[in-house]
């Protein structure tokens, strides 16, 4: 289906603090220009947004002016007349805010991370098309944890336990531009506790339903209910089937594994 409606990404490459493994493994910097079989993790990001045809503009959030300056590719991107700039701020959710204030109130924003490495076009279409028909204030990508499991054994992953099944988030959302305030409140929440998906869900739904979580009686559609009257955000999620979108590279060996799957060493 053709959609017009403009969509901005916002990719959030900024630091957490303290001393990455990964980056300090690479001999980076920073995270985001960890080189992925030989090439910055952030421009694996920007080539899949690019690839999709979808973003008509970008707004960067972090990393550093050094780290920038060191890479020419990023450089280059962020100096062309479709991308902005902006420093990252203390939390996501600040930083959010900020791309936010960047982009057209009447865009559909895509927000991703810049070590979402094996992040692809049709992940993308995939997710963009089914937000765009969605028509909801907030779209999160998510994506069967057994997928997930049958394609990459072993691998840990944190994991929303609804009824239907256990979920993992993919870094993707899909924000109304013109529900910027209300949208950051329910980022906050969720962001304030994402490893833990117990306060994640408490601070989401309230505690009615997260005694329905807790007895695994919480549905997807219970989830987006108690959402939206907690916060008043209508959100809807989109399951994807990529079992490689639930991968991200949050540790060393999550970046062991993005190299190994690259390199055609799993299915």
């Amino acid at each position: 289906m053709a959609h017009k409606r403009k969509i901005t990404a916002l990719l959030l490459a900024g630091e957490r603090g303290g001393v990455d493994e990964v980056a300090r493994q690479s001999g980076v910097s920073c995270k985001a220009l960890a080189p992925l079989a030989g090439v910055p993790m952030i421009m694996r990001v920007l080539d899949a947004l690019q690839a999709s045809a979808r973003i008509d503009s970008y707004v960067i959030c972090g990393p550093g002016p050094d780290a920038v300056e060191s890479c020419p590719r990023l450089r280059e991107f962020i100096g062309g007349d479709h991308a902005a700039w902006i420093p990252a701020r203390r939390d996501l959710g600040g930083s959010v805010q900020a791309g936010l204030a960047e982009t057209d109130p009447d865009a559909l924003v895509l927000v991703t991370v810049a070590d979402h490495a094996l992040l692809d076009a049709a992940i993308l279409n995939y997710f963009l098309d089914g937000a765009l028909d969605s028509g909801a204030g907030v779209n999160v990508g998510l994506v069967d944890y057994g997928r997930i499991e049958a394609a990459y054994p072993g691998v840990r992953r944190t994991v929303l336990k609804l009824s239907e099944g256990g979920y993992c988030g993919c870094n993707l959302y899909a924000l109304d531009g013109a529900r910027a305030g209300d949208i950051i409140s329910l980022w906050q929440r969720a962001q304030a506790h994402r490893k833990q998906p117990w306060r994640m869900a408490l601070g989401l739904f309230g505690f009615g339903a997260l005694a329905r979580y807790a007895c695994g009686r919480l549905g997807l559609q219970d989830a987006r209910d108690a959402i939206m009257r907690s916060t008043g955000v209508a959100v809807d999620f989109i399951e994807l089937p990529y079992a490689h979108a639930g991968i991200d590279v949050d540790t060393v060996a999550d970046f062991e594994l993005a190299e190994k799957i690259l390199a055609g060493g799993c299915d």
